[in-house]
C-alpha cells in the first residue's frame, strides 16, 4: 500500500540478498555512469508529510547512514554490518547480523532502537524484533515491535506481518504477488486508525527504480522490491484514494522528479531525486 514514503516507526523491511550483489549502476549495465541515490525530497500539499532523506555509503557501496529531516525535525539511521563491539548482542555468535539503528536525536547516540537482521539475507523466512537502546547498547529483551517475513520459492518477499508488543490487535499484514520483477498486487490489513483491508493494484514504467535494492526500511516495500517505478495504484476500497504518478528522467533513465496526481487531476505532491557518481 503506497503512502508515499512511510515513517520510521512502521514497515521495517529488508530486500533479500540485494544489498550484497546488486549492480547499483543505475543507468543499467551498459551505462558509462555509475550512479547511486544521494537524496530524496518531498513537497506534499499537506506540509505535515514533507521530508528530506540523504544517504551515505561505504567503500563497498552499502548504505551506512541515512540523515532524515521530517517536518523540520532531524533524525539519524545507522546501518551496521556486524557488531564486533557487542553493543547490540551479548555474545559473539549473535554479532553476525545487519543492525538497523534509529536515533531520534542525531546528537544523542545513547538512546534509540536497534533491529537485528540476518546476515546475509538469503530468502529464508525469519522473524526479528526491534529493541530499545540504553546508553548506546541493548541491555535487555525489551522490544516494541515484531516483524515476520515470508519468502516464496524464488526468494522474493511474499508476505510481511508487523506486530506491536502492547496489544494483540496492533498488527499490519501484507501479501504480495508479482508480474516479472515488480509487485503488481498487494493484499493488506492494517490496524492503524480504525483499520483498513483491501487490495492495491500497481502499474509500472520501464525505467530503473533507484530504490530497488537500497536498504532503507522507511521506504514502502512495494517500492523497494520492484525493479521499475510505480505509475499508478488502484485500491479496492474507497477509503484510500487512487493515485497516478508521472516522472521526469535524466539521461540514464533515472527519475529526477515524481508528481502524484489524484483521479480529479489535483496535484498531491512531488518528490525530487538527486544522484552521485561512485
Amino acid at each position: 500500500m503506497v503512502l508515499n514514503i512511510r515513517s520510521l516507526a512502521v514497515y521495517l523491511l529488508l530486500a533479500t540478498g540485494l544489498f550484497s550483489c546488486i549492480d547499483h549502476r543505475l543507468g543499467g549495465p551498459a551505462s558509462p555512469a555509475r550512479l547511486r541515490l544521494r537524496s530524496v525530497q518531498s513537497v506534499e500539499q499537506n506540509s505535515n508529510t514533507n521530508y528530506t532523506y540523504t544517504y551515505s555509503y561505504d567503500s563497498q557501496n552499502r548504505p551506512v547512514s541515512i540523515d532524515r529531516v521530517f517536518n523540520g525535525k532531524n533524525s539519524l539511521a545507522v546501518i551496521a554490518y556486524g557488531d564486533p563491539q557487542l553493543n547490540y548482542v551479548n555474545n559473539a555468535s549473535g554479532a553476525n547480523y545487519t543492525f538497523y539503528i534509529e536515533y531520534p536525536d542525531p546528537a544523542d547516540k545513547t538512546q534509540g532502537q536497534a533491529t537485528p537482521y540476518p546476515l546475509p539475507l538469503d530468502g529464508v523466512s525469519f522473524t526479528v524484533r526491534r529493541y530499545y537502546l540504553l546508553r548506546g547498547k541493548v541491555f535487555s529483551d525489551i522490544y516494541d515491535r515484531t516483524y515476520q517475513y515470508t519468502f516464496d520459492a524464488d526468494k522474493r518477499i511474499s508476505g510481511y506481518l508487523e506486530i506491536g508488543s502492547s496489544s494483540p490487535i496492533d498488527q499490519n499484514g501484507y501479501r504480495y504477488a508479482y508480474t516479472g520483477e515488480n509487485i503488481t498486487s498487494e493484499q493488506f490489513s492494517t490496524a492503524a486508525g480504525h483499520g483498513v483491508r483491501g487490495t492495491a493494484t500497481y502499474t509500472y514504467d520501464a525505467q530503473p527504480n533507484p530504490f530497488f535494492g537500497l536498504l532503507d526500511p522507511a521506504i514502502d516495500q512495494t517500492t523497494r522490491f520492484s525493479r521499475n517505478n510505480i505509475t499508478s495504484v488502484t485500491y479496492s476500497t474507497t477509503s484510500l484514494p487512487n493515485v497516478t504518478y508521472a516522472y521526469e528522467y535524466n539521461a540514464q533513465g533515472l527519475p529526477t522528479k515524481r508528481t502524484a496526481t489524484s483521479p480529479s487531476g489535483t496535484t498531491l505532491g512531488t518528490i525530487v531525486y538527486t544522484y552521485e557518481n561512485y
